[in-house]
């Protein structure tokens, strides 16, 4: 019940105010929480537009897809991801997440 309403002000939100990055992330958090990975992907990816430097928000869309079963969308944010960061830790992390979505797409 509470996750309805947080839905609707976030919602309610983006309607006023659709470049929210606040929003889009809570609204990804909500969504993925209740297993609407497509959902939860979309806004990510929302948020990876309007914040550009936002590496999180690629590998979180990409963990979203990834558990839709589409690997495909997985590896491509996975891949953007990598683009936006020169941190090792990142990348090797990022390095990871995408050996497990070229060995789970098999």
């Amino acid at each position: 019940m509470e996750y309805d309403q947080a839905i609707a002000l976030f919602e309610l939100e983006l309607k006023q105010r659709p470049s929210s990055a606040l929003a889009h992330q809570y609204l990804g958090r909500i969504y993925s929480l209740r297993k609407d990975y497509r959902k939860s992907a979309g806004h990510y990816d929302r948020l990876s537009e309007i914040e550009p430097l936002n590496v999180d928000a690629c590998v979180l869309a990409a963990l979203a897809y990834g558990e839709a079963g589409d690997f495909a969308e997985a590896r491509a944010r996975l891949t953007e991801a990598k683009q936006r960061t020169s941190d090792p830790a990142a990348l090797a992390k990022i390095n990871e997440y995408l050996a497990k979505a070229d060995k789970l797409s098999r």
